[in-house]
């Protein structure tokens, strides 16, 4: 049998309790005035108690009605919101579809710009280098016809000098023997002459020459602006005679320009632009010249080297141990990044530092270098070194130590502190946090003193003896220092003992 509830309706609670007091006053004899009275009363209270429930019903109902209403204003506003929404999304997508078209616009007039610009630059390089060879050319011309009197005509006539562009002879064992831009030095012997890399220049011209003619680099005085910058000479042996001329020029534009020609060449053509990189000589100066390589580290085009084609070459590594294909593979965006390792260079045949920008496009990454020297590479690390301090502050002496960009083979970084104090240094952690002011080399000169007298805010060389990673011995080297913050930044290379 279900329980009754144990919460009775008002009215029913005060019923039973009346009754109750009917039933208790009753007990006995029955009295019928009594009686009559009391069902009166019971009436009465039943009757007021009917009149409050429908009041109150009356006025739940009201409420009722009036979160009905609310309910429905709240539905009606709901649905202007949503409608609101649909309008601002609607007008969203058409702004999208705007700008996207805006953006696809403008970057095809780039891209078209940027074409034509390159195409223009090409041209332009093209006809510098012809223009350097035939002044060689016309040189030894002229030397055929009238032996060695060429010299002085070479030196004095004006005809062999057109701004930035002149010839000059050397013999076999360094001596000037025509040069019209620095006449004073005819009859000397530059052999051992220097750039301020630490480049012998013309030994570098001797060791270069063939009678076909090649390319070499060094940095000297452009007589145009008088300032030393980067040369790229075409030099000729002849009769036992080196033949020369040059140009003055930014290696680093020049490969960002190959790399790009081979991109805008790859887009027009498809993959029929990688047998043309390999073999159709365009895509090669020297020196630089054009890969390219899939994400996997395969080698689908090489400009210098087309037996390298069809291998997969992702874990290669130099002599220092740096894999060359990942590294690349790590450092390229579509935007175009650099990255440093080391390769065989094809003119000189040995391996040497090399800068590579390697770009991302269509899954490929299409790169172009350039070769540096040991002094070249110390120079760029302390210049990397610092723009990373200029970013992160102190927090860079920790990448420089550990993180490997910052040291390649015999060359890393260092930096040392006010005292003497190393915070950094990517070739012996061991080193971090000791004073070396007093630490002197095997005759006695003290290295980290050398180091701060030298130092400057351009950057300057000095030479002392230490420890080389690579051989365990203590060597010659020769360290590029700057001053930056009241902290010098170093790096260098070891030379034979």
């Amino acid at each position: 049998m279900p329980k009754r509830s144990a919460h009775l309706p008002l009215a029913a609670a005060l019923a039973l309790g009346l009754a109750a007091a009917i039933a208790s006053a009753c007990s006995g004899d029955d009295d019928s005035a009594m009686r009559s009275e009391t069902q009166a009363e019971m009436a009465a209270l039943q009757a007021n108690t009917n009149n409050e429930m429908a009041a109150l019903e009356s006025e739940m109902q009201g409420q009722m009605d009036q979160m009905a209403e609310m309910g429905s204003q709240m539905q009606s506003a709901m649905a202007e919101m949503e409608s609101r929404l649909d309008s601002l999304e609607s007008l969203e997508s058409e702004m999208q579809s705007q700008m996207a078209g805006m953006q696809a616009e403008m970057m095809s007039e780039m891209q078209g710009g940027m074409a034509d610009m390159a195409a223009e630059m090409r041209s332009e390089a093209t006809g510098v280098v012809e223009r350097v060879k035939k002044q060689v050319a016309g040189a030894i011309e002229r030397y055929e016809e009238v032996g060695e009197a060429v010299f002085e005509e070479i030196t004095s006539s004006g005809d062999y000098i057109d701004g930035e562009f002149y010839v000059y002879v050397l013999d076999a064992d360094g001596v000037i023997l025509a040069h019209p831009v620095n006449p004073d030095t005819v009859g000397e012997n530059n052999y051992d002459m220097q750039d301020s890399t630490g480049t012998f220049i013309v030994r570098g011209i001797l060791d270069a020459a063939t009678p076909e003619g090649a390319w070499t680099a060094y940095r000297t005085i452009n007589p145009v602006t008088g300032q030393e910058e980067p040369k790229r000479s075409w030099v000729v042996t002849h009769d036992g005679l080196v033949f020369g001329s040059g140009y003055y020029n930014d290696v680093v534009a020049q490969v960002k320009d190959q790399v790009a020609a081979a991109i805008e060449r790859y887009e027009e053509v498809g993959e029929a632009a990688l047998g043309e990189i390999t073999s159709s000589g365009d895509y090669i100066d020297g020196e630089v010249y054009v890969f390219v390589g899939d994400a996997e580290g395969a080698i689908l085009a090489h400009a210098a080297n087309p037996d390298l084609v069809g291998q997969n070459l992702y874990d290669l590594q130099d002599s220092t141990g740096a894999f060359i294909v990942r590294g690349i593979l790590d450092a390229a965006t579509p935007d175009g990044a650099w990255t440093t390792y080391r390769f065989a260079n094809p003119v000189t045949g040995q391996e040497e530092p090399k800068h590579t920008w390697a770009v991302d496009h269509d899954g490929l990454v299409f790169g172009s270098g350039y070769y540096i020297n040991e002094a070249e590479l110390a120079q760029d690390m302390v210049a990397a070194a610092i723009e990373r301090y200029q970013e992160v502050g102190p927090a860079a002496f920790e990448e420089i130590t550990f993180s490997g960009d910052y040291a390649s083979g015999e060359v890393y970084v260092y930096v040392a502190g006010p005292g003497g104090v190393e915070l950094a240094h990517a070739a012996n952690a061991d080193l971090v946090g000791q004073d070396l002011s007093d630490t002197q080399d095997s005759t006695g000169a003290f290295i980290t003193r050398g180091i701060f007298d030298n130092a400057t805010p351009d950057g300057s060389w000095t030479t002392y003896r230490f420890i080389n990673p690579v051989t365990g011995q203590e060597e010659p080297k020769h360290s590029w220092v700057v001053l930056y913050n009241g902290l010098v930044f170093g790096s260098g290379y070891y030379t034979d003992p």
